[in-house]
């Protein structure tokens, strides 16, 4: 149990902590922004998502080569399951209403924290299910005797998994750099929050 003169002090801390931080205001449209920087971003890899698997279906569609077809399935599942994986660890949770200082940035600390561990495991959930349609659709020329040998030479053969690997680790890096920028921001409220 506190004594009086602790709780009087602990209460002069604790409103000295409130003045210094940012005004009310400006904490929820720092909040309100991220929210939508976040919809933003999952709206358009919606979207992506979607129209990725629109144009796998109609390659695989009028392509007649089931090696072809098994690929694209496996990829379409990929990008399926990666946008399922996006919605439910991506999608902002709703601030608190009508909440003083603290909460806002408890809030905003808490929603920080969540889209950089998005951003950090994102090769498990994001990339890693579509790693077996792009196999199996990169390596079709080297597998599949029905697959119409043309014109590519050894050289296109091995320039198109180099340019998917590039993409891919792009996408790795991206999430990474994204994800050390996050925590940048959650080192920030945690100085605000505890000095």
């Amino acid at each position: 149990m506190m004594t009086p003169e602790e709780a009087t002090l602990n209460s002069w801390k604790d409103d000295s902590a409130i003045a210094s931080l940012p005004p009310i205001t400006e904490l929820r449209e720092r909040s309100a922004r991220f929210t939508r920087e976040i919809r933003r971003r999952n709206f358009l890899e919606y979207v992506g998502g979607g129209l990725a698997i629109l144009v796998i279906a109609v390659v695989a569609w009028l392509v007649p080569i089931d090696s072809l077809r098994i690929g694209a399935a496996l990829l379409a599942g990929g990008v399926g399951i990666a946008l399922w994986q996006l919605r439910s660890r991506g999608t902002p949770l709703s601030p608190p209403l009508n909440s003083g200082q603290l909460p806002i940035l408890d809030y905003q600390r808490q929603e920080l924290v969540r889209q950089k561990d998005v951003l950090r495991s994102s090769t498990i959930w994001y990339l890693l299910p579509l790693i077996p349609g792009l196999f199996v659709l990169l390596g079709m020329p080297f597998i599949d005797p029905n697959w119409p040998k043309g014109d590519d030479t050894l050289l296109d053969q091995l320039v198109r998994p180099a340019f998917v690997i590039v993409v891919l680790v792009a996408v790795y890096r991206f999430n990474k750099k994204a994800a050390r920028k996050l925590q940048s921001e959650i080192d920030e409220i945690d100085a605000l929050r505890y000095s």
